[in-house]
């Protein structure tokens, strides 16, 4: 399948059915990227949620966009 391997050269793209076709996106997980100040500095640079590790999102920064851990929603 063409999609998969254009996924896995893609940096954690994930392949999805577009009507008859599949075609590459973006994964992104669940979570809300915390206030861009409260994002270290020495974060890893990213463009999208798939290229940061485990649980973290790609977030805004004061400089650009890091991978960082998303902030807790409180439920009420």
């Amino acid at each position: 399948m063409l999609c998969v391997s254009c996924c896995i050269l893609k940096w954690h793209t994930v392949c999805a059915q577009n009507k008859a076709d599949y075609v590459c996106v973006h994964a992104v997980k669940p979570g809300q990227c915390p206030i861009p100040e409260m994002i270290p500095l020495c974060a890893e640079s990213c463009f999208h949620d798939g290229q940061c590790p485990a649980t973290q999102k790609c977030c805004p920064t004061t400089g650009g966009f890091a991978c960082s851990d998303p902030r807790e929603v409180l439920v009420r």
